[in-house]
């Protein structure tokens, strides 16, 4: 947010820092991400964890698409990270790779020969 006194975000004033640290941005959000969805499950932060890269790739590229396309690549990283659906990503997951267990859906098959 550009103004008379540069940069500064009168509304955070850390905001700077997250955008130049954006792993304290990313673990932040995901945080928040997980307490909506009611989940802190060991699988579901650890799903979180392993996703940074390919959630700043992400966002990298939404830049480059708007440098391609003639505008100021001007997406902040924390804005991003706002819109990005964690849970969806999460969600969209097999049963297996979000902890739950595949059993309590359907019985186990038995085989009579």
């Amino acid at each position: 947010m550009a103004n008379e006194f540069g940069s500064f975000n009168f509304t955070n004033p850390f905001s700077e820092f997250l955008e130049e640290n954006p792993r304290s941005a990313y673990y932040a959000q995901e945080q928040r991400a997980l307490g909506q969805m009611g989940s802190q499950s060991p699988q579901a932060k650890r799903f979180f964890q392993g996703q940074f890269q390919d959630i700043y790739n992400q966002y990298m590229g939404e830049l480059g698409q708007q440098a391609q396309g003639g505008q100021i690549p001007s997406r902040r990283f924390g804005e991003f990270l706002e819109d990005f659906p964690f849970s969806q990503d999460f969600r969209s997951l097999p049963p297996a790779l979000r902890g739950a267990s595949v059993g309590a859906y359907s019985p186990q098959a038995r085989f009579l020969f």
